[in-house]
């Protein structure tokens, strides 16, 4: 269907182009004419014609549409479009990076204290990072996201309430949150306020008193979040998962478990912060526009009387590699999609064959431009998207491949994952390609750098990994120097499909078989509980080839593609 372009009538049928009203400041042809069209209609009116044509062409003059040649005859707009562009402008010069001097200072309590003064707009973050997560949880698995939950519902001297109204009456905001090694307090706001936003962060993060009537609220939205997630099938597959890949270690645990809610008390919350939260067993990371010497004194002011305690390691031991691949099918009777995630046990982030890794996981499965998507949306319609990713941990991290697909092309799918899977491994990366995935890497790398607040979290992961300062500044350098033969070699090193767990969330019954083509399953309830195995099925034998489908067949001539064709690969 095609629309009429938008006029305004005035006059004795006269038309005023569309474009005229949508900024009629700019507007040296027609003001005079938008003058007595707005005077002759009602305000409300004269609002509905501005709204209705903001939708239309500009209206010429100075201005010129980039795709267009617009001319007046008139009142009339004649538009002679250009030629589409075909291809995409080349890009520019990959863009350098050096991080704002880290300014370092540990406090007299071992408390380390980062500063990145940054001048440009009148605000500070303020971050606060102990080292200490879920892996410090022991049989209480999640005892460190509940800890942290609850260190703003009160404090020492103030009720949860008013250290969020303190917060807010400075225009600040605080934030606590944890993760698979850390706890997070953060607080952001003008740097004006800044001796202001010390005090109030110290309030949560060393004066929490964990309230019992506020611990009750907790559990019981706790309980009706997991419910919710018990029905979720990505967070079935990914609890599913890292049970599988890591066993007794306390990676395993993604989120805190009912079990935990049943018997937890305040005494057990209470003494997880004291153990963990001390100041040997932290960093604190400030960036905005604040005066180094200035932070050093206001942090020795609020944290200097925090007393610093022996922080023990707590073991953690990391399961055998996986000789054989295991299956695991989630059984979701009526489920109309299949999630599928296939995983292994990769490396460090510290690790020095992070980047060539993080490389071949671009080119497989890093983005929407990467083979998985391309394959698996693009070619062949089975999924809206098919990703792979790298996870970043202290300790050893996974390399997981997933996506949710339509029931009926579960097997096709999973033949798709296992062939990149293991293209990836066996054949170098065509140049091109692989300067399209390390371009796309450092390209998207100054979206991380926008603001004080990310630089501060750039800082906070040196410190969390044990990386060098300039880390981030070769960190381009270090994307562009990866060659094929090292992303080879680090794909071959960490992505491991005939040893990986594998992980199907669906309709057992209408799936088994198809699952089966790639192994001995076995079948678990939503609960993990199991519900018996399944013998590895043979791959069917290949239909033989009609004339009609394959002119080799009647003893036609075939081509072959020529060597450096972007002819498709039979793996």
């Amino acid at each position: 269907m095609t629309h009429a372009p938008t006029h305004a009538r005035f006059g004795r049928g006269q038309r005023l182009p569309s474009g005229c009203l949508e900024d009629p400041t700019r507007c040296t042809r027609h003001t005079h004419r938008l003058g007595r069209l707005f005077g002759a209609l009602p305000l409300g009116a004269a609002a509905l014609v501005v709204a209705t044509a903001s939708i239309g062409v500009g209206c010429g003059g100075a201005q010129r549409d980039a795709a267009t040649q617009t001319s007046f005859e008139g009142d009339e707009v004649e538009k002679t479009p250009q030629a589409f562009p075909t291809k995409p402008p080349k890009s520019g010069p990959p863009s350098t990076f050096s991080l704002p001097t880290i300014h370092r200072k540990a406090l007299s309590n071992g408390l380390e204290v980062n500063v990145l003064q940054m001048n440009e707009l009148p605000v500070v973050y303020l971050d606060l990072v102990v080292f200490s997560g879920r892996q410090t949880d022991g049989k209480t698995v999640g005892l460190s996201a509940l800890t942290a939950s609850l260190m703003n519902e009160g404090t020492e001297n103030f009720s949860g309430a008013e250290l969020a109204e303190a917060f807010e009456s400075l225009g600040a905001s605080l934030k606590i949150h944890s993760d698979s090694d850390n706890l997070y307090v953060a607080a952001v706001g003008l740097s004006t306020h800044f001796s202001r936003l010390f005090s109030l962060m110290v309030e949560p993060a060393l004066k929490p008193t964990f309230p019992g009537e506020e611990l009750d609220k907790l559990v019981r939205r706790e309980r009706n979040r997991l419910s919710l997630k018990a029905a979720n099938p990505n967070f079935l597959a990914y609890r599913t998962l890292y049970k599988a890949l890591y066993a007794n270690h306390p990676y395993a645990n993604i989120d805190v478990e009912t079990r935990t809610l049943d018997r937890l008390k305040r005494q057990e919350v209470a003494r997880w912060h004291d153990t963990y939260v001390r100041p040997n067993n932290a960093t604190l990371v400030v960036a905005g526009a604040v005066d180094p010497e200035k932070v050093f004194a206001e942090a020795e002011t609020a944290f200097g009387a925090w007393e610093q305690r022996a922080v023990k390691p707590v073991p953690a031991t990391l399961p055998k590699a996986s000789k054989a691949r295991r299956i695991l099918l989630v059984d979701r009777p009526g489920s109309v999609q299949s999630i599928i995630a296939i995983g292994n046990l990769a490396l460090k982030r510290k690790d020095e064959n992070f980047i060539p890794l993080a490389v071949a996981n671009q080119v497989l499965g890093g983005s929407a431009a990467s083979r998985l998507f391309m394959d698996l949306r693009e070619k062949r319609s089975l999924t809206y998207g098919a990703y792979s990713s790298l996870g970043e941990r202290v300790d050893v991290a996974p390399f997981i491949a997933s996506a949710a697909v339509r029931t009926e092309v579960t097997g096709e799918a999973l033949e798709g994952f296992f062939e990149h899977l293991d293209l990836i491994r066996n054949e170098t990366v065509p140049p091109e390609e692989l300067a399209d995935a390390a371009r796309y890497l450092t390209d998207k790398f100054p979206l991380k750098i926008e603001t004080a607040g990310q630089l501060a979290g750039l800082v906070g992961e040196l410190r969390i990994f044990g990386l060098p300062d300039d880390y981030w500044e070769q960190y381009n350098k270090g994307i562009l120097e990866v060659d094929a033969v090292a992303a080879q070699r680090a794909a071959q090193a960490y992505i491991k499909p005939e040893t990986a767990t594998v992980v199907v969330v669906g309709d057992a019954k209408r799936i088994s078989d198809d699952v089966r083509l790639h192994g001995d399953v076995e079948v678990v309830s939503a609960a993990g509980k199991s519900l018996g195995r399944l013998r590895a099925l043979k791959k069917p034998p290949a239909p033989p080839a009609s004339a009609e489908d394959d002119p080799a067949a009647a003893g036609a001539p075939t081509e072959t593609p020529a060597e450096g064709t972007d002819e498709p690969s039979t793996h």
